[in-house]
């Protein structure tokens, strides 16, 4: 949505709109039908969106349709559903976690994380870090393979799989 810019008949002054200056012999812009239209579909379009019916006689709806969509797009961000910190390397250790039953360790550099309650589906994703004070650990392959579990793999900035000792964190976001 744009002034009407390409209509001619809207007499706008610099671009917007104007009373008009009689003294300066400026006349007054006029809305065309086809600008005002576009500017109520738009508006309706928005009161639509948010699941409301446009109604004339209220004048409060664009705030609701405005409110009602920053409401929605909010409850639609989610907090994890189950996440772990733990020191990865030979000895594996769990320093906090929620909604995670174990961490064991697989092969070099590889870590399953055994979830309290089995997921309801494949439907979930991984938001992982980890690092020591040499060294910065990539995590790889790290798609879902299992409801009971999440396989997690840590290789240095070669790609090689390491044990070496490094603070692990991973938070698991899904459907739940």
């Amino acid at each position: 949505m744009d002034y009407p810019a390409s209509d001619a008949g809207a007499r706008l002054h610099n671009g917007k709109f104007t009373d008009g200056d009689p003294v300066n012999n400026i006349p007054p812009s006029k809305d065309s039908a086809t600008y005002q239209n576009m500017v109520f579909d738009e508006l309706i379009n928005v009161i639509k969106a948010s699941g409301l019916t446009p109604d004339s006689t209220k004048a409060d709806q664009l705030t609701s349709a405005i409110n009602a969509l920053t409401t929605a797009a909010f409850t639609q961000v989610r907090s994890p559903i189950c996440g772990v910190v733990f020191m990865a390397g030979t000895n594996v250790s769990i320093k906090s976690s929620f909604g995670v039953n174990s961490v064991s360790r697989i092969s070099t550099g590889r870590y399953r994380i055994s979830f309290t309650d089995s997921m309801p589906s494949l439907n979930y994703a991984s938001v992982t870090s980890g690092g020591n004070l040499n060294n910065l650990m990539n995590p790889y392959d790290v798609a879902p393979a299992s409801t009971d579990y999440f396989d997690v793999s840590v290789a240095e900035n070669n790609g090689v799989p390491t044990d070496q000792a490094c603070l692990y964190t991973v938070m698991i976001y899904g459907d739940f």
